[in-house]
């Protein structure tokens, strides 16, 4: 009986589908491409496309572009772009955006009316029908209707955008086979079912001639047959009918036994389960073939037999994997060298071709100079002659008035023109005098002959092609690329290699290395050549995220280039300790505060219980001492922070009082109260201002190096009316510690809050009376967390990176240019150094 087509049977519908599918993916992107090359040339496109770059990463961010395609726009080399690569989707959203193209009257995501026939009219029209057909479509199938009003509308677009160069590649893609494999693979089954029916008819026919022969033979037999000698049986009436007859010959003593069957085209008997395997045979089989034919064989279940054979087969199918697996490797890898020999050929070829259009433009200025040289020639020939047929003009008008006064014979009329005769004649004297007879110019073009043949015979350039195997083998230990932590020294290994994957070394070789940071900026190298095929690339980040790494080698990138490392924030560890409990130099009761000057590394430590700040080397061997006996006279009373000036000078808070220690004379200076009253804590700006916490009225306050100057107006947290324990200055913001709090406030460089970073509790990015606070050489935010006994490392737009434990009370902090932090241990009364 008849049923309808199922999804994946051809039909005309299917077919149109297809063509339609091929014309806007094959000829339709073409089109396209051709179309954008011509607005932008290849050979400038790198440059359109990077000062473009800003409008089309704006795109990227929207997710109208997406990274593979970015990737396209922007290769390692950027003069390696090409649009052939790119699809419509891509060249549809760079005439929208790079091409100057005016919108379309509908926009770019409507059909156009037929009447506007504009070069973005035509673009947005085959975006509408790529869509339409199969990227939005909702079916496989384009009735005729449809296909012919399709087919017509973009075919029409394409010759416009692409030229006429598309009529005939449509036409023929119009009634050309979507599958030529398939159609001739149902012809050859065709030719195979005409032979077959052939011989079937054949076997018929000759079944048929032995059925007459047998009807025969029966109907004569029959005659000699006893009609109560003839038993028969219908056995098995489900299958086949078969009669059993018991014939006795009239002619003698001998009784025959005939049996036939006749198949009267019902279904035949379903043939045995194969329940069983038989060993010896390999083959599967019946339980009455086991009990009869294979009844000596080693015989089991058909199950048990293929449980026994699975681990075999696991075998071979892991070593196909393995297999498969390194074919795999070695597909990406020819693909790879596939596209870079492709990109190197598409150099070549634009080298060619400015090679040969500069020839040509210098023949073409050749042409032109010499063809103005002729028409200057044949103009002045030109003007001689014209001046030649004016005179002549004007001599016959003469005659003819002469002639015209004989014919009227007034004497008058005579004497009056005779007296002007002469003047009539001097004429005559004068054209024939400047009408000279010109012969004609011998004008030719002389060839340079051995000139013409030497560029002939010049070879302009040639073809190099080599396997370029020092790039396409070489190879980074991934190791280098893993692993990576801001601040610590990294290394990658490069390994030149030869297309046997042998260590090979070329003292020409030149290795690049590009390291670029998440922001966009390089990072430096230093590439170590151990002259034996191995470079050594050691770096060091600055900043943490997503890192890239390009890898050139001969100018070449490496495959896989470029590589992406993701470098993790910096793990403090504790190292060494210096001081102690005590009275002594060198040993602490209550360090309150640490400062380190920039630029000796020398250490200032406020030891509050022992009425003095004791200085040290950047290795933390005591130098000298300010107090009562070192300051002539003058005592310093519990002093509670420390800071340096520009100069190396000193800037201590003893009792709510500033003083300024100057390290050549070792003169102690208290300065004014005016601008801030009780002052606690202090830092040294970038600037060299000093940042105060104020408790007189809860405020922040920058004063001028010298204190004498209000930098600022004083700014403070305005929801609460808590103290400011201390505050630092950096990117043009203020990073303020509320301890009572338990938070870290944030404030622009005006004084306004934006945003608090911490909270009360032992979590991660979670703090207990906060202390003292810095930032390291790595941009974090480090926070003294004492009820805790830790260090948080913060980012500075306040989130958590990590933290450092073993610290029993950490009070305050200060951070080196060489990446340390020092600690204040109020507890232990020691300095910790970390790295």
């Amino acid at each position: 009986m008849a049923c309808a087509t199922p999804p994946t049977s051809s039909t005309k519908g299917r077919t149109n589908y297809a063509r339609l599918c091929r014309l806007l993916v094959d000829i339709g992107t073409q089109a396209l491409r051709d179309k954008f090359d011509e607005i932008h040339p290849p050979a400038k496109l790198h440059a359109v496309l990077a000062e473009n770059k800003a409008e089309l990463e704006k795109l990227r961010d929207r997710r109208i572009l997406y990274s593979p395609q970015m990737d396209k726009l922007f290769p390692s080399d950027p003069t390696q772009v090409s649009s052939a690569g790119f699809d419509i989707t891509l060249l549809t959203a760079l005439f929208r955006n790079i091409c100057d193209l005016s919108e379309p009257s509908k926009g770019w995501n409507n059909l156009p009316p037929k009447s506007d026939e504009s070069t973005a009219a035509d673009i947005a029209r085959v975006k509408y029908y790529r869509n339409t057909v199969y990227a939005h479509a909702e079916r496989t199938s384009v009735d005729e209707a449809e296909f012919k009003k399709y087919w017509s509308d973009i075919r029409a677009a394409l010759v416009r955008l692409g030229g006429n160069k598309y009529q005939k590649e449509i036409k023929n893609l119009e009634t050309a086979c979507m599958d030529p494999e398939t159609e001739d693979k149902y012809k050859d089954l065709l030719e195979e079912w005409q032979k077959n029916e052939i011989g079937i008819t054949y076997k018929l026919d000759k079944l048929g001639n032995q059925m007459g022969t047998i009807e025969n033979y029966l109907s004569k037999l029959s005659k000699k047959v006893l009609n109560n000698g003839m038993k028969y049986k219908y056995i098995n009436p489900s299958s086949r009918p078969i009669y059993i007859l018991n014939l006795r010959i009239l002619d003698g003593p001998v009784t025959i036994i005939c049996v036939f069957s006749l198949y009267l085209g019902t279904e035949p008997v379903e043939p045995p389960t194969l329940d069983f395997y038989c060993e010896k045979c390999k083959m599967c089989i019946s339980d009455q073939d086991r009990k009869s034919n294979h009844i000596d064989h080693p015989t089991m279940k058909k199950r048990h037999a293929a449980d026994r054979q699975k681990p075999k087969i696991k075998e071979a199918v892991k070593k196909m994997e393995e297999k498969i697996r390194v074919y795999e490797m070695k597909v990406e890898e020819a693909g790879d060298q596939l596209t870079r020999s492709q990109r190197n050929i598409e150099k070549a070829r634009g080298v060619v071709a400015k090679t040969v259009e500069s020839l040509i433009q210098m023949l073409q200025d050749h042409k032109k100079d010499t063809e103005n040289i002729l028409n200057d020639i044949e103009e002045v020939h030109k003007k001689h002659n014209e001046h030649l047929r004016q005179s002549c003009e004007r001599l016959k008008t003469k005659s003819e008035e002469l002639q015209a006064t004989l014919n009227k014979n007034d004497p008058d009329e005579i004497l009056e023109t005779c007296q002007s005769v002469d003047e009539y004649g001097k004429d005559l004297c004068d054209a024939g005098r400047s009408h000279h007879k010109t012969p004609a110019l011998n004008v030719r073009y002389e060839t340079n002959d051995e000139d013409i043949q030497r560029i002939k015979c010049a070879i302009l350039g040639r073809v190099v092609s080599d396997d370029n195997s020092t790039t396409v083998y070489s190879v980074v230990e991934r190791e280098g690329l893993q692993g990576v932590e801001i601040g610590r020294a990294s290394s990658l290994k490069i390994l030149t290699r030869d297309a046997n994957q042998k260590q090979v070394y070329n003292a020409d070789d030149k290795i690049e290395v590009k390291i670029q940071t998440p922001l966009g900026k390089d990072l430096s190298t230093e590439i170590i050549n151990n002259k034996n095929g191995s470079y050594i690339v050691s770096y060091t980040p600055d900043c943490d995220g997503q890192h890239e790494i390009s890898i050139a080698v001969n100018g070449n990138p490496l495959p896989l280039n470029p590589w992406r490392v993701h470098v993790t924030p910096h793990q403090y560890e504790i190292g060494s300790v210096f001081g102690r409990t005590g009275k002594a130099t060198g040993e602490f009761d209550g360090p309150c505060d640490i400062a380190i000057n920039e630029q000796t590394g020398d250490i200032a430590v406020a030891d509050a219980k022992n009425n003095r700040v004791q200085l040290f080397s950047s290795n933390g061997h005591f130098t000298k001492e300010i107090s009562k006996s070192g300051c002539g006279g003058k005592e310093l009373n519990s002093p509670t922070s420390v800071g340096f000036t520009n100069s190396g000078d000193i800037v201590i808070i003893a009792s709510g009082d500033i003083y300024f220690f100057n390290n050549d004379d070792d003169s102690l200076t208290k300065a004014s109260k005016k601008l801030a009253k009780d002052p606690r804590f202090l830092s040294v700006s970038g600037d060299k201002n000093l940042i105060l916490c104020d408790w007189s009225d809860n405020t922040v306050k920058v004063l001028s190096p010298d204190g004498t100057k209000l930098m600022m107006k004083p700014f403070k947290d305005r929801l609460v009316n808590d103290p400011p324990w201390f505050a630092i200055s950096h990117q043009e913001r203020f990073f303020v510690c509320y301890g009572l709090n338990h938070v870290v406030k944030v404030f622009n460089k005006d004084g306004w809050f934006q945003y608090s970073i911490g909270g009360v509790g032992c979590g991660d990015g979670q703090m207990s009376y906060p202390t003292g606070i810095t930032i390291d050489k790595f941009n974090n935010l480090i926070v003294c967390d004492p009820s805790n006994h830790r260090l948080l490392v913060f980012s500075l737009d306040g989130k958590f990176v990590n933290s450092v434990l073993g610290l029993e009370c950490p009070g305050t902090v200060a951070a080196s240019s060489t990446g340390q932090l020092f600690v204040t241990d109020f507890t232990k009364n020691c300095i910790h150094v970390l790295h």
